[in-house]
């Protein structure tokens, strides 16, 4: 008798040192997703009926698509250019090698997509803007719940579309492709999903050279983590990158350094060039203005999660994928404050996280 009592004391030991290796093995998003489930509100929004919850997203989804179905074509801007840029992509011209453009390819490509499709340029244009508007607030939507629930996830939804830098938008710039990217690889970092992650990365960096701060901090978070080396990432980060420009070059020819890298060196350096109005004495006072027109509102949200993530007590684990987020936000928002002849939609790509951060900093 003594001796199977000791042996089922045994078993549940090792029993409980299992769970407890099991536990410690959870991602963040996991412990962050475990958490949640404690909370009753987390999944008040399927007990609320799924009507209500698509009501609660038609809601901020038709007042983004009515502000840009509503918004004029200006006269002439940056989005004329890339529309026909991307036109001639249609036709079958090469890009770099028969038509010049100093956007990335990728950031290009939807927009020939389109038009080949049969929409014309400045219709494709607008188009590849609001889909990937919504795709960023689809990604947004998804990691949001599987953090903290439904709630959680509308919230992020609606924080994100009606933010005045994104409602309010209007011409394609190919930032928004960027954002689309460089939101997804962050949402696949949270999950630890490195592969995955990586190449999301690349497709970011083949976007716009806008995504560097955030994909470093990818990297670096892989680096950080205790399941996976931040090897995976790099590597097929890299190797994605290389593939891209390899193709770029064969099709392009050697016109692509040229036009994409080299027309913005001048941001680092302190030589001429730049535009918006950001250079020399009005550099910081151009930002401020356009924060307190666009940006500001999700500037502050970001900042009141950050701190109230870092404040967290008992909740950390539902508090540090907002810390995360954030961080990675404003580190992006601090390198672009100190280039030179940036403009404020260099800001974008920090939008999503900053509204997820102040979606639920605070646990």
């Amino acid at each position: 008798m003594t001796h199977e009592k000791a042996a089922e004391k045994a078993s549940v030991t090792e029993e409980a040192s299992a769970e407890k290796a099991s536990a410690n093995e959870k991602t963040v998003a996991d412990q962050a997703h475990d958490a949640g489930e404690k909370d009753p509100g987390a999944k008040r929004g399927l007990r609320a009926g799924p009507g209500l919850a698509l009501l609660g997203l038609a809601v901020p989804v038709g007042l983004f698509l009515w502000a840009h179905a509503s918004r004029p074509a200006e006269s002439w801007s940056d989005e004329n250019i890339h529309a026909y840029v991307a036109s001639r992509m249609a036709a079958g011209e090469r890009l770099y090698a028969e038509v010049e453009s100093a956007r990335p390819p990728l950031a290009l490509v939807p927009v020939a997509a389109l038009i080949a499709a049969g929409l014309k340029p400045l219709v494709a244009a607008r188009v590849t803007v609001v889909l990937f508007e919504l795709g960023s607030a689809l990604v947004l939507l998804l990691v949001a719940r599987r953090l903290w629930g439904w709630p959680a996830g509308m919230a992020a939804v609606w924080v994100y579309l009606l933010a005045p830098a994104v409602c309010g938008s209007g011409p394609f710039t190919g930032i928004e492709v960027v954002t689309f990217f460089s939101g997804l690889a962050v949402a696949l970092a949270l999950r630890e999903k490195w592969v995955a992650a990586g190449l999301a990365c690349a497709a970011a960096l083949g976007s716009g050279q806008h995504a560097a701060v955030i994909v470093l901090a990818v990297i670096g978070l892989a680096l950080a983590s205790r399941r996976a080396s931040g090897l995976r990432v790099a590597a097929s980060a890299a190797l994605a990158c290389a593939l891209l420009i390899a193709v770029s070059l064969v099709l392009g020819g050697p016109g692509m350094w040229r036009q994409v890298f080299g027309v913005h060196t001048y941001h680092l350096g302190s030589g001429g060039g730049g535009s918006g109005g950001a250079d020399e004495a009005g550099h910081f006072e151009f930002f401020i203005r356009a924060w307190i027109l666009d940006d500001l509102p999700l500037l502050l949200l970001g900042a009141l999660g950050l701190a109230l993530a870092l404040l967290a007590g008992r909740e950390k684990s539902q508090a540090r994928p907002a810390a995360i987020a954030a961080g990675i936000g404003f580190l992006h928002v601090g390198v672009v404050l100190g280039l030179r002849g940036g403009q404020s939609l260099y800001f974008h790509p920090a939008l999503p996280l900053l509204a997820l951060a102040g979606n639920r900093g605070h646990g």
